[in-house]
């Protein structure tokens, strides 16, 4: 039976899993172990020792447990250390018959890696898309069509050489290997997203701990990524500081808050550990809560409109993370601000069915089943996206 180790790292969480396929194409988890650690903090790497201590427990309740043999796992990478650069390709369609082939998609796609990667990044994975057979667009996988060339769109997504650097390091102190590395964005896309969104283009949005990621998925394409330093934490912070409360104190406050709810003349108390019973007010609470979430929308808002001009299009909008998803009402209130529906979607799984442990299954569905049959989407849609996603993107890094 294949076995597959799947390792999602997040800014304040690890958590690993044992997975093997099940007949009806469900997914298996032998094992998992979760574990906090400090994390990192938007725009730097996890610490190198920290890290290596979490992985290395891991491993080794992982190994005791059922003798599980650990050789190789693949890394969900987070969006802050990825970067995605598309491309053009074309090639001569090399069969006598002048029907496409398997090889030639191959062909394709070393023409599509003519590129020079950005300097301190890896490549990880290309998706190819928008197929053209002799110049016009293919409605379905080309494969067995007649053409003498064939060409498409390329989107590859690297990884932060420092970051690979840092995982790697740590897990091999722990004798396991990292490969591959995979972007979360991308799999956790496929693995929520219904593919009929995707096929003409979806939005993502990942709200973790420390960041929120907000990304465009085309197909199986990642088309672009940007990220923006407020998670999840960062509530909990505003409660603690703003009232003066121990973080354990504020975490508890936080996930009893309900978005929706008429807080103006109602009081919580609450026990402090070595000071007592405390009253506060919940409309103070409500309002530091308030602020920072309508700041989160404001910046998703930001993004998400920039990618949509430069489309022409309007796409919708999905949501995985625990960082607003498991804030009672916080997916309800985020489509309020943002003015659409925000869909929060989890396939079903028999065990950890919550939307923050979305990116771990969709790691271990990547490596059992991969990344699902060939689509292609509307052509002028597509022009448009890679066209000026490009442009965009590249005007806001600079900016």
């Amino acid at each position: 039976m294949k076995q597959s180790v799947i390792i999602d790292i997040g800014s304040s969480k690890i958590l690993a899993m044992v997975v093997c396929p099940a007949a009806d194409g469900a997914i298996i988890v032998q094992n998992a172990e979760e574990r906090t650690y400090s994390g990192y903090r938007f725009g730097e790497l996890p610490n190198a020792a920290a890290l290596s201590d979490t992985l290395e427990s891991i491993a080794s309740a992982l190994r005791s447990s059922q003798g599980i043999r650990l050789r190789s796992a693949c890394v969900g990478v987070p969006a802050p250390f990825t970067k995605t650069l598309l491309n053009s390709c074309r090639q001569p369609v090399e069969s006598r018959s002048h029907r496409v082939t398997e090889p030639d998609i191959d062909l394709l796609l070393e023409q599509a890696a003519d590129f020079t990667p950005p300097e301190g990044f890896t490549l990880m994975h290309s998706s190819l898309f928008n197929f053209e057979l002799d110049g016009m667009a293919a409605e379905h996988s080309p494969v067995g069509k007649a053409a003498k060339e064939i060409s498409a769109d390329a989107a590859h997504t690297f990884v932060d050489s420092a970051f690979a650097a840092v995982v790697s390091d740590a897990l091999r102190s722990a004798g396991i290997a990292a490969d591959p590395f995979v972007s979360s964005q991308l799999t956790g896309a496929l693995f929520t997203i219904p593919e009929p969104d995707r096929e003409n283009g979806a939005i993502l949005i990942d709200c973790g701990g420390q960041h929120c990621d907000v990304s465009l998925i085309y197909d199986n394409a990642l088309l672009c990524s940007e990220s923006i330093g407020i998670g999840g934490e960062h509530f909990t912070r505003d409660i603690a500081y703003g009232l003066r409360l121990p973080f354990s104190t504020a975490e508890s406050i936080k996930r009893r808050y309900v978005f929706g709810l008429d807080y103006s003349n109602s009081v919580e108390r609450v026990m402090i550990p070595g000071e007592g019973l405390a009253t506060l007010s919940c409309g103070a609470i409500q309002s530091v809560i308030e602020a920072r979430i309508v700041q989160l929308a404001d910046e998703i808002q930001s993004i998400i409109s920039g990618i949509e001009q430069n489309a022409r299009a309007r796409f919708p909008v999905y949501l995985i993370g625990g960082g607003i998803a498991l804030m009672r009402g916080g997916a309800e209130r985020l489509s309020r601000l943002l003015g659409r529906r925000v869909y929060v979607s989890m396939p079903r799984t028999s065990l950890m069915n919550a939307v923050n442990y979305a990116p771990a299954f969709a790691l271990a569905h990547f490596m059992l089943y991969g990344s699902g049959s060939l689509a292609v989407g509307n052509r002028r849609l597509v022009d448009n996206i890679v066209g000026n996603i490009r442009d965009f993107f590249a005007y806001r890094q600079n900016a």
